[in-house]
Parts: C-alpha cells; sequence; structure tokens
C-alpha cells in the first residue's frame, strides 16, 4: 500500500513540476496558442483528427486474415 502512494506522490511531483517549469504557458504567447486551440471549432477538429484512426483499425481488421503471412493464427483475428 505504502508503494502505491509513493507512485502516486511521485507522479503527482512530475506533472506539477512540468506545469511549473513550462517557460511559455504564463505568457502572451502562451495565452494566445491555448485561445487558437481552444477557440469555438475544437470540437470539429479533434473530430477530423481522430476520424482515420477508427477507419485504420477496421481496415486492418478486414485485411489482416488477408494477408499471405503464415506465422499469424487463423483464429487470431475473429
Amino acid at each position: 500500500m505504502t508503494r502505491k502512494y509513493v507512485s502516486v506522490a511521485v507522479l503527482f511531483q512530475a506533472v506539477t513540476s512540468t506545469l511549473v517549469a513550462c517557460p511559455v504557458c504564463h505568457t502572451q504567447t502562451g495565452e494566445q496558442v491555448r485561445a487558437a486551440i481552444l477557440n469555438g471549432s475544437f470540437g470539429s477538429t479533434l473530430l477530423l483528427v481522430l476520424t482515420p484512426f477508427p477507419v485504420l483499425v477496421i481496415a486492418v481488421r478486414y485485411l489482416l486474415p488477408l494477408l499471405p503471412i503464415s506465422s499469424i493464427d487463423e483464429n487470431y483475428v475473429k
């Protein structure tokens, strides 16, 4: 149980020190970057960026059994 608390403390320290150490985050440039990224079109931009990944997963899922590789078990992709 103590190991879990130590791990959480180390992770917390790493994250907070990284956030504080950012030289750009607390400047006018950082504010402009955040405003440009998190503007009104954030949702649609995120959707457009993430759309190819499910398409690629589906393509690999259905094309993998068609590959002539003998090392792939036939029951692996079902």
